[in-house]
Protein backbone atom coordinates (compact mmCIF):
# COMPACT_ATOMS: atom_id res chain seq x y z
CA UNK A 1 0.00 0.00 0.00
CA UNK A 2 2.82 2.20 0.88
CA UNK A 3 3.52 2.55 -2.96
CA UNK A 4 0.26 4.30 -3.76
CA UNK A 5 1.26 6.82 -1.06
CA UNK A 6 1.72 10.27 -2.45
CA UNK A 7 3.67 13.00 -0.16
CA UNK A 8 3.09 16.42 -1.35
CA UNK A 9 2.96 19.62 0.08
CA UNK A 10 -0.43 21.07 1.84
CA UNK A 11 -2.93 22.82 -1.00
CA UNK A 12 -5.82 24.96 0.72
CA UNK A 13 -8.26 22.27 -0.75
CA UNK A 14 -6.66 19.76 1.85
CA UNK A 15 -7.67 22.01 5.09
CA UNK A 16 -10.74 20.16 6.16
CA UNK A 17 -8.47 16.93 6.21
CA UNK A 18 -5.94 18.51 8.12
CA UNK A 19 -7.97 20.35 10.16
CA UNK A 20 -9.01 16.52 11.30
CA UNK A 21 -5.42 15.17 11.52
CA UNK A 22 -4.62 18.60 14.33
CA UNK A 23 -8.20 17.70 16.11
CA UNK A 24 -7.04 14.42 16.31
CA UNK A 25 -3.83 15.32 17.84
CA UNK A 26 -4.97 17.71 20.24
CA UNK A 27 -7.15 15.01 21.64
CA UNK A 28 -4.40 12.23 21.52
CA UNK A 29 -3.02 14.19 24.36
CA UNK A 30 -5.83 15.85 25.77
CA UNK A 31 -5.07 19.51 24.75
CA UNK A 32 -7.49 21.67 23.68
CA UNK A 33 -8.00 22.37 19.69
CA UNK A 34 -9.14 26.14 18.74
CA UNK A 35 -10.69 25.74 15.34
CA UNK A 36 -10.67 29.66 14.63
CA UNK A 37 -6.73 29.73 15.73
CA UNK A 38 -5.87 26.77 13.16
CA UNK A 39 -7.85 28.26 10.73
CA UNK A 40 -5.76 31.45 10.71
CA UNK A 41 -2.02 29.80 11.07
CA UNK A 42 -3.08 27.76 8.26
CA UNK A 43 -4.36 30.79 6.06
CA UNK A 44 -0.76 32.44 6.71
CA UNK A 45 1.13 29.52 5.56
CA UNK A 46 -0.57 30.05 2.22
CA UNK A 47 -0.20 33.64 2.46
CA UNK A 48 3.67 32.97 3.35
CA UNK A 49 4.05 30.95 -0.04
CA UNK A 50 5.49 28.87 2.12
CA UNK A 51 3.25 26.40 3.36
CA UNK A 52 5.63 24.18 5.70
CA UNK A 53 3.65 21.56 5.84
CA UNK A 54 3.40 18.45 4.13
CA UNK A 55 0.61 16.10 3.57
CA UNK A 56 0.24 12.23 2.72
CA UNK A 57 -2.60 11.22 0.28
CA UNK A 58 -3.50 7.90 -0.28
CA UNK A 59 -6.08 8.24 -3.22
CA UNK A 60 -8.59 11.33 -2.14
CA UNK A 61 -7.91 10.42 1.30
CA UNK A 62 -5.23 12.85 3.32
CA UNK A 63 -3.59 10.00 5.86
CA UNK A 64 -0.78 11.79 7.34
CA UNK A 65 0.36 15.60 7.58
CA UNK A 66 3.89 17.09 9.28
CA UNK A 67 4.72 20.47 9.66
CA UNK A 68 7.94 22.28 9.48
CA UNK A 69 9.56 25.66 9.45
CA UNK A 70 11.98 28.03 9.54
CA UNK A 71 12.48 29.54 12.96
CA UNK A 72 15.22 31.61 14.85
CA UNK A 73 15.98 31.03 18.14
CA UNK A 74 16.82 33.32 20.97
CA UNK A 75 20.69 34.29 19.73
CA UNK A 76 19.12 34.67 16.17
CA UNK A 77 20.62 31.61 14.67
CA UNK A 78 18.24 29.93 12.27
CA UNK A 79 16.81 26.22 13.12
CA UNK A 80 14.63 23.86 11.32
CA UNK A 81 11.53 22.87 13.44
CA UNK A 82 9.38 19.73 12.62
CA UNK A 83 5.54 19.72 14.76
CA UNK A 84 2.64 18.29 14.63
CA UNK A 85 2.91 14.66 13.14
CA UNK A 86 -0.18 12.95 13.10
CA UNK A 87 -0.97 9.76 11.17
CA UNK A 88 -4.53 8.26 10.49
CA UNK A 89 -4.30 5.60 13.51
CA UNK A 90 -5.36 2.87 10.94
CA UNK A 91 -2.81 3.32 8.76
CA UNK A 92 0.24 4.09 11.71
CA UNK A 93 3.25 1.51 11.18
CA UNK A 94 3.32 1.40 7.04
CA UNK A 95 5.92 3.57 7.05
CA UNK A 96 4.07 6.74 6.18
CA UNK A 97 5.78 8.59 9.02
CA UNK A 98 9.20 7.56 7.30
CA UNK A 99 8.25 9.23 4.02
CA UNK A 100 6.26 12.48 6.01
CA UNK A 101 9.52 12.68 7.57
CA UNK A 102 12.30 12.62 5.17
CA UNK A 103 10.17 14.99 3.19
CA UNK A 104 10.52 17.34 5.65
CA UNK A 105 13.99 17.22 6.32
CA UNK A 106 14.93 17.32 2.52
CA UNK A 107 13.29 20.74 2.45
CA UNK A 108 14.62 21.88 5.96
CA UNK A 109 18.50 20.63 4.26
CA UNK A 110 17.42 22.39 1.28
CA UNK A 111 16.62 25.70 2.89
CA UNK A 112 20.43 24.56 4.26
CA UNK A 113 19.64 25.11 8.16
CA UNK A 114 22.30 24.01 10.53
CA UNK A 115 20.36 21.76 12.84
CA UNK A 116 16.49 20.88 13.34
CA UNK A 117 14.54 20.38 16.20
CA UNK A 118 11.30 18.76 16.42
CA UNK A 119 8.51 18.01 19.20
CA UNK A 120 7.88 14.73 19.87
CA UNK A 121 6.03 13.50 23.26
CA UNK A 122 8.10 11.25 24.97
CA UNK A 123 5.46 8.66 25.89
CA UNK A 124 4.96 7.96 21.77
CA UNK A 125 7.63 5.53 21.51
CA UNK A 126 6.91 4.65 17.90
CA UNK A 127 7.19 8.22 17.44
CA UNK A 128 10.81 8.74 19.49
CA UNK A 129 11.11 5.48 17.58
CA UNK A 130 10.69 6.93 13.96
CA UNK A 131 12.63 10.44 14.94
CA UNK A 132 15.62 8.58 16.67
CA UNK A 133 16.30 6.11 14.08
CA UNK A 134 16.52 9.16 11.48
CA UNK A 135 19.59 10.65 13.74
CA UNK A 136 17.21 12.81 16.04
CA UNK A 137 18.15 12.85 20.04
CA UNK A 138 16.87 14.31 22.72
CA UNK A 139 18.39 17.41 23.85
CA UNK A 140 16.24 18.70 25.95
CA UNK A 141 12.76 18.39 28.16
CA UNK A 142 9.92 20.75 28.29
CA UNK A 143 7.28 20.99 31.19
CA UNK A 144 4.01 22.30 30.79
CA UNK A 145 1.34 23.76 33.59
CA UNK A 146 -2.26 23.94 32.52
CA UNK A 147 -3.35 27.15 33.99
CA UNK A 148 -6.66 27.25 35.13
CA UNK A 149 -9.45 29.59 33.14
Amino acid sequence: MRKNIIVRWYRETDYKQVEDLANQLATLFDDHFDNRWFELYMAKRLMDNVSGCYVAVLGDEIIGSIFCDILRDPTGSQYGSISNMMIKSEYRGQGIGDLLLNNAIKYLQIAGVPRIWANVRTETAPMVHLFEKNGFSQKFTIYESKIPS
